[in-house]
């Protein structure tokens, strides 16, 4: 999202694009982007942790 309100604001609002800027939120996609792989990654790790191995059928 801090990617597109940049692009929008550049855009539309007329706002001066400056290397500093876009640097900056460059880094923020980036950052926010490796939060959010890392955390799914760790949600599926932590998913089949916590799976109960699958129950065989036993003989009466």
């Amino acid at each position: 999202m801090p990617l597109v309100g940049y692009v929008v604001a550049v855009m539309t609002l007329g706002e001066q694009m400056e290397l500093s800027k876009t640097i900056i939120v460059t880094l923020i996609v980036i950052a926010l982007y490796m939060f959010t792989r890392l955390e799914t990654k760790a949600d599926a790790k932590a998913d089949t942790a916590n799976k109960a191995p699958a129950l065989a059928p036993q003989k009466a």
